[in-house]
């Protein structure tokens, strides 16, 4: 399978993961709670299954790759969700300036976008590791098929298309909602 399109659909995985089968109010338990994280983990990492499964193939010499491919996604999601409640939780009442005081107010305010990145990294990382291990089934190879007729009529991958329809739709506003927030202002105001 190409790299490519093993990207999209771990990006379609991530989307549905952390986005649309996470409601806020599981947001807001993650904040303060290390049990609604593994919660949330493991969910994201079964919804990855469910958007891997049914486009690969598995070879005999590739079998004992799943569960090290769910161990990784386990890992890679789970660490930076872990990471956020000590940040999240962070409260700049020390009127002393110095650089850990900064570098957690930064990461407070920038916190989702700094969580996707590696969320986002790490799903590049392991599309470029594993797209090779894994051969298309006959959904996978009918999606290909699929999109190479698609492209004769649009100049576009539909599984491209897909992602970007899925994320403008509800990751997007999530994003500017986190934008345009004015929680966490000590940043801006030692600035």
């Amino acid at each position: 399978m190409s790299q490519s399109t093993f990207f999209l659909i771990l990006m379609s995985g991530h989307a549905l993961g952390d986005f649309y089968f996470q409601s806020k109010s599981m947001v807001k338990r993650k904040v303060n709670s290390p049990k609604s994280v593994f919660t949330h983990v493991l969910w994201y990492t079964l919804v990855m299954v469910v958007a891997i499964s049914p486009v690969i193939q598995l070879r005999k010499e590739s079998v004992w790759l799943v569960p090290v491919l769910l161990v990784i996604i386990y890992i890679s999601h789970a660490i930076p969700d872990f990471l956020k409640i000590p940040i999240s939780s962070f409260n700049a009442t020390d009127p002393e300036i110095n650089l850990l005081s900064l570098l957690m107010s930064f990461f407070k305010k920038y916190i989702f976008f700094l969580d996707q990145a590696v969320h986002i990294t790490s799903l590049i990382l392991i599309s470029y590791v594993f797209s090779g291990c894994f051969a298309p089934n006959k959904i996978g190879y009918a999606l290909i098929a699929w999109e190479k007729s698609f492209l004769s009529i649009i100049p576009v991958r539909p599984l491209v298309l897909f992602v970007a329809i899925m994320y403008i739709i509800k990751p997007t506003g999530t994003a500017i909602s986190a934008f345009l927030s004015t929680g966490s202002d000590t940043f801006v105001r030692w600035l």
